[in-house]
């Protein structure tokens, strides 16, 4: 446990099971993401990615297994309070309130991570001397002349750019990123690409993505999912971790290293 010096993970999955619609979606999986860690998980369609993903921030509670956070069973609790225990997530689809500012959108953010300022309805908002923590925040992720653009005016870059400023906000021990780059161009990818690393390397990050290069350019380990299955995790610049994402994902044989007498 935390201070006793034996070794506590970040976020955990331990034997967790899914069964949605009569169908198997993950089967006895367990996976432990150390702090700090930057951790890719990969995988074909199908694989279970997603479905983790929910078990792991609390939108779906499995049926059999558990979670922890930080050496805590977080298993029975809901988003929101996970969120105030650390785990921040971002989404597949941009999950922002599209006809406000941007920086009110920051603002909403950083109320939401200040217990004592979600608490306090009376007053409003812009009584409560967010907007300065708001204009910093948008300026040192690159958004500062952005601030007053209701979303909607923002390129679909930009608003993954802003995602992710809000999912930092509350300063989280560990961020889900759930394909970040999904729809961006090149540009746009290698914009966030940036931005991913200049995150605190005390924040642990779990990324779910489709670019095998970019998933690859961004994790320090990489886990390989298969039909509700873990079929193994190791170094990303491992070539093992290559050739069996090649076999997950092209159905091919794995390498047989060769054996000498």
């Amino acid at each position: 446990m935390i201070g006793t010096g034996q070794h506590t993970a970040a976020l955990e999955a331990h034997s967790v099971s899914v069964r949605l619609g009569g169908v198997q979606i993950l089967h006895d999986l367990s996976i432990s993401i150390d702090r700090g860690e930057r951790r890719a998980i990969v995988g074909p369609n199908g694989a279970g990615k997603t479905t983790m993903f929910n078990v792991l921030g609390g939108g779906l509670r499995p049926d059999s297994g558990r979670v922890s956070l930080n050496g805590r069973d977080v298993t029975r609790w809901n988003v929101s309070r996970r969120a105030s225990a650390g785990l921040a997530r971002t989404f597949q689809v941009t999950n922002l309130m599209h006809t406000m500012s941007v920086v009110d959108n920051v603002v909403l953010a950083l109320a939401a991570s200040r217990p004592r300022v979600r608490r306090d309805v009376i007053r409003p908002l812009r009584s409560r001397s967010l907007d300065g923590s708001a204009a910093e925040l948008l300026e040192r992720w690159g958004l500062g002349d952005r601030g007053k653009a209701p979303v909607e005016a923002l390129s679909y870059g930009e608003r993954r750019e802003l995602e992710l400023v809000l999912a930092v906000a509350g300063s989280p021990d560990v961020l889900m990123l759930d394909e970040p780059a999904a729809g961006l161009s090149p540009a746009e990818t290698a914009r966030v690409c940036e931005l991913i690393e200049r995150l605190p390397r005390n924040t642990s990050i779990v990324l779910i993505e489709h670019d095998l290069d970019m998933a690859l350019a961004l994790s320090d380990t990489v886990t390989v999912m298969a039909e509700g299955t873990i079929r193994g995790t190791g170094r990303a610049d491992d070539p093992g971790v290559s050739a069996l994402v090649k076999e997950v994902y092209l159905g091919t044989e794995p390498v047989q290293e060769e054996t000498h007498a």
